[in-house]
């Protein structure tokens, strides 16, 4: 869902605290007392780029803050891998997640951007995106983002030496890591 300036949301809290006050760029959506186990609902939000604070409030004084900064258009996708080092054993694989970001690292929650992989030392076992309705193959070299995300699943292909990996899409910089063999 793509949200352009004065777009009506609806804004979700989970929290702990006993009450939360929401901020859009500095400016309170007001506080409501929160239900124990339960959340907080603000209706008819008019969204704005920028930031998104909850501060949720204890009895005791104490507080703590929440923000999220809204996502700009998609410039890059950024590689994380899960471990360093991978065996050459036969059964280690390495996971890593795949983010669509946009220029300040923030990932782009509307991106389905089609993601493209390149390994070079090691093979792919399989991609993943968690999106129920997608029908692409596992074992492609590709993957479609849902909500600007997907993930890759490596194993190490010979001996010794590194394992690189390259993400690349249509529009936007390219994503790499490397993989020590051990």
């Amino acid at each position: 869902m793509e949200f352009n300036p004065g777009t009506i949301v609806n804004v979700f809290c989970y929290s702990n605290a006993k009450e939360i006050e929401l901020f859009i760029n500095g400016i309170s959506q007001g506080t409501k007392k929160m239900e124990r186990n339960w959340y907080l609902e603000w209706e008819n939000v008019i969204y704005q780029p920028g930031i998104l604070s909850a501060v949720g409030y204890w009895e005791d004084g104490e507080s703590i803050t929440k923000e999220i900064k809204a996502a700009g258009t998609p410039a890059a996708v950024l590689l994380t891998p899960d471990v360093e080092e991978i065996r050459f054993d036969g059964s280690d694989v390495a996971l890593i997640t795949v983010k669509v970001v946009d220029e300040s690292e923030a990932v782009v929650p509307e991106s389905d951007t089609l993601i493209r992989f390149m390994v070079e030392g090691g093979r792919i076992l399989g991609t993943g995106n968690g999106n129920p309705g997608s029908h692409e193959p596992d074992k492609e070299p590709m993957r479609r983002a849902f909500h600007g995300l997907c993930q890759l699943l490596v194993q190490a292909e010979k001996k010794q030496g590194d394992i690189h990996i390259k993400a690349s899409a249509d529009g936007v910089h390219s994503g790499f890591c490397s993989l020590r063999i051990v």
